[in-house]
């Protein structure tokens, strides 16, 4: 195994990512660098309520799906003009629910994600990295 494979198998079967929080998704096109088949590149840091982050790093990306309503259930007092949002539906995307990997073929692997909010992530790729690390900053 190379490029951080031990490590992200380590890390898979160690580490749950359930009621993890995602922090942020970004996706780079490599395509103006370099010239490659699967040029996009995901990367996600989700953080855990004991001090570490996770680094996923989803790379050669030839699917990539992402489903979320942000749709929020508005109640209203007995007047008319006062209207609120319950504490649980301001959590945006929320915490990470279940996710799975599997063999898309012979070639790639399929990671699909479901969050607490409903949104679901589905990432097709030729190679995945995930790393643990100290949480860096919290802020921002």
């Amino acid at each position: 195994m190379k490029d951080g494979a031990k490590e992200t198998f380590r890390n898979i079967m160690q580490y749950s990512m359930y009621d993890h929080v995602l922090k942020s998704l970004e996706i780079e096109n490599t395509s103006i660098l370099k010239n490659t088949v699967d040029p996009t590149t995901i990367k996600a840091v989700v953080y855990d309520c004991s001090g570490f982050e996770f680094v996923f790093n989803w790379i050669g990306v030839k699917k990539f799906d992402f489903a979320f309503d942000g749709n929020k259930k508005v109640y209203s007092t007995d007047r008319d003009e006062e209207y609120f949002i319950i504490e649980e539906d301001k959590n945006g995307l929320e915490e990470w629910a279940y996710d799975e990997i599997t063999s898309y073929n012979d070639k790639y692997l399929q990671h699909e994600i479901l969050l607490h909010s409903g949104a679901k992530i589905k990432i097709v790729c030729n190679k995945l990295i995930l790393k643990r690390r100290r949480f860096k900053n919290l802020v921002g």
